[in-house]
């Protein structure tokens, strides 16, 4: 594996030059897009492409420490052919020595003796035929020594230069292994840095997806607001039409009351009486219809405008009670809240009566059709939990928007706005009380 072949492959990926291995980091600064999608689409590109380098350096480094551990296997093995071979040249050392210690010791002993061996020879001989036969073994046995010095000699000579050799391979694999693991140094530097500008990326990618949600969120509010703004000028231009029934039908009851005034004042015969009776009666039907109408008027005008500029109301009630101290069972604001009592006090300020556990809350959401979707959630809105483990509703909050809660916390905790989200309790349920009190 060669450094410019993964200094290629980052710079393909916008990494620039570093201080220390001449590679660096991935330039994090995101391009210019029209919209938060835009720019998360960008970022989930760029971590993708970095996850895929991390995969492909991550592969070279199993690959070149897999090739570290052949080159330790044989450089064990080079290790021990060369103890081998050096015990042999001791070895062989220890018999040449041997074989001209012995040597050396005949040559001495005929030395001491005169040195009549041609004689001894000569003299021992039956005839010239065994002369000649002695004088051939007394030359083999010097020829044999000879020979036996000079093999132990190339053995000793061939041994030693396996050993050289050997000991040049050795060398050649330790700097082998060295050059691997230094390779395997770097890969893990480039992974360490690819890791952190991933991590960096992933955090961005977060705020980017947190946004898009926020975005989303105020939308869909927009949208919310919108429809009940529409529905409140429906509701004005019905409560005026009703207010203008109302008052046509009391003005013509009011007429028909002076039509008969004046028919029993006249003498007016019986049944022209009667009739002017009966067109007082209808009139009078017809304001009750009238003043019927024009209460549902004013009710659904109060319920809209309720609804259109109520939610942020409640917001801003619940943020009032910040930094009240919590207290089982509720008390009143004065001596304290716990998380049901914050909403039952805030809720009451609008005119709303709740239940005053959190369990019988979420069971009025559900039996009342109060009950929202998270993709509806509203600020405002009641949030329900059970703590995990247990079945049962056991805490509510106020949402307040941006994934954050008002709530009444536990003991030792004052109430105040956090994340919608809590340790050990999970969501089971929302809620918007009053909703269908139209």
């Amino acid at each position: 594996m060669k450094v410019q072949t993964i200094s290629r492959t980052f710079v393909a990926l916008g990494i620039g030059a570093s201080c220390a291995l001449g590679l660096g980091l991935v330039n994090a600064q995101p391009a210019l897009a029209t919209s938060t999608q835009a720019q998360l689409q960008s970022k989930e590109a760029q971590a993708a492409q970095i996850r895929a380098q991390l995969q492909e350096l991550g592969a070279q480094a199993d690959t070149t420490n897999d090739k570290i551990y052949e080159l330790e296997t044989q450089l064990k093995e080079t290790e021990e052919q060369i103890a081998q071979i050096t015990q042999k040249i001791t070895d062989t050392k220890q018999e040449l020595e041997d074989t001209q210690a012995k040597l050396a010791k005949r040559v001495s002993a005929s030395y001491k003796a005169g040195n009549t061996n041609f004689i001894d020879v000569l003299v021992g001989a039956s005839n010239f035929d065994d002369f000649v036969s002695r004088m051939h073994y007394a030359q083999s046995i010097a020829d044999n020594d000879a020979d036996m010095i000079k093999k132990c000699r190339e053995l000793k000579e061939l041994l030693e230069e396996s050993e050289i050799s050997l000991s040049q391979r050795k060398e050649e694999q330790s700097r082998l292994i060295a050059q691997n693991k230094e390779s395997v140094a770097q890969l893990q530097s480039y992974m360490d840095e690819s890791q952190q500008i991933l991590n960096g990326i992933d955090q961005e990618i977060s705020q980017l997806m947190e946004k898009q949600r926020q975005e989303e969120e105020a939308r869909k509010q927009a949208a919310y607001q919108a429809q009940l703004q529409k529905q409140a000028q429906e509701a004005l231009k019905a409560q005026e039409a009703a207010a203008k029934a109302a008052k046509d039908a009391e003005a013509k009851q009011k007429r028909a009351a002076e039509e008969l005034k004046r028919a029993q004042a006249n003498g007016a015969n019986k049944q022209a009486i009667e009739q002017a009776r009966r067109a007082q009666e209808t009139a009078e039907r017809q304001v009750q219809a009238a003043q019927k109408q024009t209460k549902a008027a004013e009710s659904k005008v109060n319920n809209v405008t309720k609804q259109a500029g109520g939610n942020a109301s409640i917001v801003e009630i619940a943020r009032g009670f910040t930094g009240a101290s919590y207290r089982q069972p509720y008390e009143g604001v004065d001596g304290g809240l716990d998380c049901s009592g914050l909403v039952t006090a805030v809720y009451q300020k609008k005119g709303v009566n709740l239940p005053r556990s959190s369990a019988a809350q979420y069971a009025a959401s559900q039996s009342q059709g109060w009950a929202v979707s998270q993709n509806d959630l509203q600020p405002g809105d009641l949030i329900f939990y059970k703590k995990n483990g247990s079945d049962k509703v056991g805490h509510v909050a106020i949402y307040t928007g941006n994934g954050k809660a008002m709530q009444a916390y536990n003991p030792g905790r004052p109430a105040g706005e956090g994340s919608m989200n809590m340790d050990n309790w999970s969501i089971v349920g929302y809620g918007r009380p009053g909703a269908n009190s139209n």
